[in-house]
């Protein structure tokens, strides 16, 4: 009986240490940069496993994935202002950031799992204008960046990426193919879409796919803006967010402390109970 208690205890205490290291992991290597925007339900996983709530202001560290729900959008802003954002039901991991501000040396690494996101050079393209400085993964294959705007929908239902390249210069380099194919300022097309198989059709113009997914990433982008000038990091007392015709009829309205809209009196202005 004293053996089996003994295990018993020992078994307990190296569960209690699993639960204590657990409990205290803390994110290892420095900030590489932070949560600009946030709409909607998005998700973290940190370098642990570990599910959070991704809110505005949060730091990143390499490792880090974010998933936007149904109607989610997240920005990533890294520490030499490149950004990467996120549509709604999309899945991103930020593999690895570096940057030194003197020399310019560095880059940025990302894996894009599906949806929609635009991505935008900081600094780092501004240093390395004519080499490659960073690479987005996609399940079709990578886009190597170099100084440049990025707008792309990876379709899963099609296995298919759509990319438009407004400014700067990317390559292409499919999965299941050796070729490499140069896109933006100074390559032979624009836009294209490609699929997992190594095939890359070039577009003429933007696809409807690609047309709704940055419209529909504009309008959250606006609306997480809108949030962020009217909230800040709280809810504040007491804003009035809607007008008497914005309002269905139901007069003036106020967001409290608490969140919730409550009438505002026609007399004296004050909440009404």
């Amino acid at each position: 009986m004293q053996s089996i208690r003994h295990t018993l205890q020992s078994f307990v205490f190296l569960l209690l240490m699993v639960f204590a290291v657990h409990a205290s992991a803390v994110p290892t290597g420095p900030v590489i940069g932070n949560v600009s925007l946030v709409l909607g339900t998005v998700q973290g996983v940190d370098q642990d496993g570990d599910v959070f709530e991704v809110s505005r202001g949060a730091d990143l560290y390499a490792g880090y994935t974010l998933t936007t729900g149904s109607r989610g959008m997240v920005r990533a802003t890294m520490n030499d202002g490149t950004t990467l954002t996120l549509g709604r039901d999309s899945d991103a991991t930020l593999d690895n950031f570096e940057f030194d501000a003197t020399s310019g040396a560095g880059g940025f690494d990302a894996t894009v799992r599906r949806g929609g996101f635009e991505y935008v050079s900081g600094d780092l393209g501004k240093f390395a204008l004519n080499r490659q400085h960073s690479s987005i993964s996609t399940p079709a294959g990578v886009i190597g960046v170099r100084g440049t705007i990025i707008k792309a929908i990876i379709d899963m239902d099609a296995n298919t990426i759509t990319i438009s390249v407004p400014s700067g210069n990317v390559s292409w380099l499919p999965t299941k193919s050796t070729l490499r194919y140069e896109m933006g300022d100074d390559g032979d097309f624009s836009i294209i879409i490609a699929d997992q198989d190594g095939n890359v059709v070039p577009q003429t113009e933007l696809p409807k796919s690609l047309q709704d997914a940055i419209t529909e990433l504009n309008q959250a982008i606006q609306e997480a803006e809108e949030n962020r000038y009217i909230f800040g990091d709280s809810v504040p007392t007491a804003i009035k967010v809607y007008e008497s015709d914005d309002a269905g009829g139901q007069g003036d309205l106020e967001l409290d402390e608490d969140g919730t809209l409550r009438p505002v009196s026609p007399t004296d202005g004050s909440p009404q109970s």
